[in-house]
């Protein structure tokens, strides 16, 4: 999901938000804005905020979404009984 085009990914599960960034994500910011003042703004407006390496976004997706799901208090299986990985339609 990208968060009208200004974040790459987001989640929320019972009322808590966290965004997801990956490093191609920050090509047109400054090293400054993209590990320090981004993460800082986005977590005073109450967003989560995880960075996460491409390198282990692709060599181990699994550890990746449990660490998002144990930012977001999920753990286990907890509330993936419903999950579907079918993509959403989404409406403009």
């Amino acid at each position: 999901m990208n968060y009208r085009g200004l974040l790459p990914l987001v989640a929320h599960h019972q009322g808590k938000a966290v965004v997801v960034e990956s490093d191609p994500e920050t090509r047109d910011e400054s090293l400054r804005e993209s590990l320090r003042l981004r993460p800082q703004i986005l977590r005073r407006l109450g967003w989560h905020y995880v960075r996460v390496h491409a390198f282990d976004l692709y060599s181990d997706p699994g550890a990746v979404a449990a660490r998002v799901a144990a930012t977001l208090g999920i753990s286990g299986g907890e509330g993936l009984e419903h999950a579907s990985t079918q993509p959403l339609d989404v409406f403009e």
